[in-house]
């Protein structure tokens, strides 16, 4: 019952999310467009094209935030990039971190762990409740009335009352439920090995991850970063990959 109430308050606090809206501000040197309702943003004016925007218009606030990064080579030699190419700042003076696929990695096998736990604990405790559904115990009275008759003495009468308790062990009783507990945790074990394998098959979704790009190729990738401050108006990604600097920018507005 706990667990229920936990995740009808997670669901329900879910419901309240807010949401920030992206929108570019204009920077000399790069074009603003839309592509499927996302702003993006390129830089064409040096030897690397890098254009990069928010994966959807519209994300959560207080979460982490996901752009799509694309990066053309039209330099003679290649060039390799990684998170430490991206520096990220927003209007409040908040420095925000490109979240690398090592720290993914490490959080996804976090979260494995814990599914793992949890499955743990849940088959321990079927299993130890179908270990005690043999036994029964519980606890009675009794009462009524007694007489005897003497010739010597004549007859006599009385009221008596007590409780008593009993136990007992059914051993069918306990195979079946033993034998239920056992396909419960089979399916419980399964379910948990589905999720961890998904969380850490999916681990690196998300991440920039680094990459040489040969002249005259491209790359493109998602890109995480940390959580925007609940007050920050704007953000600001500087992307530096040899003689090419190049800056985005867009303004942020509250949509609950």
């Amino acid at each position: 019952m706990r667990i229920l109430m936990a995740v009808g308050v997670v669901a329900l606090l879910s419901g309240c999310a807010s949401y920030v809206n992206y929108s570019p501000v204009a920077v000399v040197g790069v074009q603003s467009f839309y592509s499927g309702g996302s702003p993006l943003q390129l830089n064409e004016s040096g030897p690397i094209a890098v254009g990069i925007g928010p994966t959807t218009a519209e994300q959560e606030s207080g979460q982490r935030h996901t752009f799509r990064v694309y990066i053309q080579n039209n330099a003679a030699e290649p060039i390799t990039v990684g998170p430490e190419n991206f520096a990220i700042s927003t209007d409040t003076g908040k420095v925000l971190a490109v979240i690398t696929p090592e720290q993914l990695q490490k959080e996804a096998r976090r979260r494995a762990t814990m599914i793992a736990i949890g499955a743990a604990l849940q088959t321990a405790g079927n299993s130890m409740n179908a270990a005690n559904a043999g036994y029964s115990s519980g606890t009675g009275s009794y009462s009524g009335t007694a007489s005897a008759y003497s010739s010597r003495y004549g007859s006599a009468s009385g009221a008596y009352s007590g409780t008593y308790t009993h136990s007992g062990y059914d051993a069918a009783a306990a195979a079946q439920a033993q034998a239920s507990a056992n396909l419960q945790n089979q399916a419980t074990m399964a379910v948990a090995r589905a999720r961890m394998d998904e969380t850490l098959a999916s681990a690196k979704v998300g991440a920039f991850q680094r990459q040489t790009i040969l002249p005259g190729a491209s790359y493109l990738s998602d890109m995480t970063i940390s959580a925007l401050p609940s007050d920050a108006q704007s953000v600001d990604i500087r992307f530096t990959a040899g003689p090419t600097t190049a800056q985005f920018k867009w303004n942020l507005s509250s949509k609950p």
